[in-house]
């Protein structure tokens, strides 16, 4: 049986930016394979000998956990564009969400947008950048975006990044509704 080294070997690597694939030490030699909530033990061996990568795609296409993706909802209110968001917003995704907005801003009727981040999960710098590229857009057409409903994980983003500088947050989706139809 294969040992690991001490202190124990500990390898971390992204698949997609959906999962995460750690390997690490157990007791007697095993290993332990955790990916996302899920945690299996399994030899040193059989890690040695497959590619853990393979190992996680495999492993997790037969739980259907492998492929989360964003969702894009947008809705109309007077001259307010609402954008949901479900999901996760990556540098998979950035492009889709680029998109659907540019075309209803530049398309609709929008003045102003509402972007409801109440169901995102994750976001990476690829969505700040979005988000911001989105926001001079309506700004330059002399609109306002606000941000409300974030998780607390997104929400700090937001505060790290400095984006808060710029734009609102409301804690619902009424509450920044209510603020933009003051301004229109």
């Amino acid at each position: 049986m294969t040992r690991f080294s001490s202190p124990p070997l500990c390898r971390i690597m992204s698949i997609q930016t959906t999962l995460l694939l750690v390997l690490s030490e157990g007791r007697n030699g095993s290993a332990i394979r955790r990916i996302g909530d899920d945690t299996t033990t399994v030899s040193a061996e059989s890690l040695l000998s497959v590619n853990p990568a393979q190992q996680a795609v495999h492993a997790l296409k037969g739980k259907g956990k492998l492929g989360m993706s964003l969702q894009v909802e947008l809705e109309q209110h007077r001259n307010v564009l609402v954008v949901r968001l479900r999901g996760e917003l990556d540098h998979h995704t950035a492009d889709i969400v680029r998109f659907k907005m540019e075309d209803a801003i530049l398309r609709g009727r929008c003045d102003h947008v509402v972007l409801s981040l109440k169901e995102l999960i994750f976001m990476d710098s690829s969505g700040l950048g979005v988000i911001l590229g989105r926001y001079k857009l309506v700004k330059s057409r002399g609109g306002k975006m606000v941000v409300c409903d974030t998780q607390a994980s997104v929400k700090r983003l937001f505060e790290l990044s400095g984006l808060f500088k710029i734009l609102s947050f409301y804690e619902t989706e009424r509450s920044a509704l209510a603020s933009l139809e003051v301004v229109s």
